[in-house]
């Protein structure tokens, strides 16, 4: 038998002790009528205690029973002790209340925490969801408030101390703050890709939704719903005092800009060209929208073709605008001396039309018996109207017969010349070339001229 010796039974301290004795008779293992807690129960036999488990068991609450039937008369002694709880604490099994604070230094597990009112105030689940408002939590943080519910982040630091949300994916997963109402999801903000992704502010298709800008509560620009099914699409509309000041829209793929009935569309389908339209309705708005106004002026237009005035047709198509100058010579001349200060040259040529003005002024050259030409910048056309009698003028040097008051010009088709001729002063129809005979070797020749030919 395992024990010990001893004159009395200890008590345990801060224990109600209750002692039961019993005389045995012979062979007696059970013995009844206790109440006692298990594991706060000591047995002893003849003043040695025996010890649980291997000497006797005590397993019910009411009964002891020996491993060894006890002898005839053998002192058995059963000392049990109730439970006990230490003054001012909360017991582990039924709960309690604080009064005052709570300090862990160790790790904190609960399955809930509660600011004793009526209801939860806050949970922290098993899948470390935690829940504001909420008992059960479907998010890592999931708030809920049966009237405006908010999320405030502040900084009481001093200088540049910053509060934001940092809300950081992984790879090229996305980040996003995601808006739903009445549970269903209608828009959100998000950046997808990773570190060189996109920034998108988005609505979910189902939801029609557009997303307006609206500092100071005023509606400055709406990205408008693309309508389904549609070659037409309004992208974008601004406005002034949220009143609608303009539109960005989009139709067969092309860029519409303008504000109600006056826009632009930037066609790329076929054709590139700008085209009026009307912004509302984008169709086209032919011969109504002007360019500039008589106060309103743009400065200069730079085109490579045509422009077409007065109608669409290719007689109404004017491709060409050019002022310049060019030096007139004598042409067929093998030698001349041209007095550079007098001798110039002035045209305007608008579409096939050229105007010309022109002087030569000679101070010496070779007299050979070729007729007289007077050079023009541009080839006359081959056109049999073309032959045009210029407006000549004879300032100096020039003796041919019948005198130069006679003398007459005609513009050559198909050459860059004007050829000179004399008048017979008797009929008036016979006509003779003027040749450089008739020009004054070594000293001043000097005739001015103007035409009007068709290139």
């Amino acid at each position: 038998m395992a024990g010990y010796i001893g004159s009395k039974v200890a008590v345990v301290s801060s224990g109600a002790e209750r002692k039961k004795v019993f005389t045995a008779t012979s062979g007696q293992t059970s013995f009844t009528g206790l109440s006692y807690t298990v594991n706060n129960v000591h047995v002893f036999q003849n003043g040695v205690r025996l010890v649980d488990g291997t000497d006797y068991t005590a397993t019910n609450g009411n009964s002891i029973t020996l491993t060894v039937g006890a002898a005839t008369d053998d002192q058995v002694v059963v000392v049990s002790y109730n439970t006990f709880q230490t003054s001012d604490t909360v017991s582990a099994s039924t709960g309690g209340t604080f009064a005052g604070d709570v300090n862990f230094t160790g790790a904190f597990t609960s399955q809930g925490i509660d600011d004793n009112a009526s209801s939860t105030a806050m949970t922290l689940d098993g899948s470390g969801n935690v829940g504001i408002g909420t008992n059960s939590p479907s998010h890592l943080l999931d708030v809920e408030g049966s009237g405006d519910a908010s999320i405030r982040i502040g900084s009481t630091g001093s200088g540049d101390a910053d509060a934001f949300i940092h809300i950081d994916g992984r790879d090229t997963g996305e980040s996003a703050v995601y808006f739903e109402t009445d549970g269903v999801g209608g828009a959100f903000i998000s950046m997808t890709g990773g570190a060189g992704g996109d920034l998108n502010i988005a609505t979910e298709p189902s939801s029609g939704r557009n997303i307006d800008l609206q500092p100071h509560n005023t509606l400055t620009m709406r990205v408008v719903t693309p309508a389904s099914g549609t070659n037409t699409t309004e992208i974008i509309e601004f406005f002034a005092d949220s009143t609608s000041a303009g539109k960005i829209s989009a139709i067969d793929g092309d860029l519409v800009i303008g504000e109600d009935a006056v826009g632009i569309k930037f066609e790329n389908t076929g054709t590139d060209r700008i085209i009026p339209v009307n912004v509302d309705t984008l169709a086209t708005r032919s011969a109504a929208i002007d360019l500039g106004g008589s106060a309103e002026r743009f400065k200069d237009l730079y085109l490579s073709g045509g422009a077409y005035l007065g109608g669409t047709g290719s007689a109404n198509k004017l491709d060409d605008y050019e002022e310049g100058t060019f030096t007139p010579v004598f042409a067929g001349v093998s030698a001349a001396t041209y007095d550079s200060a007098a001798t110039q040259g002035r045209y305007v040529k608008i579409g096939r039309m050229v105007w010309v003005t022109a002087v030569i002024s000679t101070t010496a050259l070779t007299k050979t018996g070729g007729a007289v030409k007077l050079s023009l910048p541009f080839s006359v056309s081959n056109n049999q109207a073309n032959y045009t009698p210029p407006s000549v003028f004879i300032e100096d040097g020039f003796n041919p017969a019948g005198g130069a008051g006679n003398v007459q010009g005609l513009s050559l088709i198909g050459d860059t010349s004007i050829s000179l001729y004399t008048i017979a002063s008797s009929t008036g129809i016979n006509y003779t070339n003027v040749t450089y005979n008739d020009l004054q070797a070594s000293a001043t020749n000097r005739i001015r001229y103007s035409v009007c030919f068709e290139v």
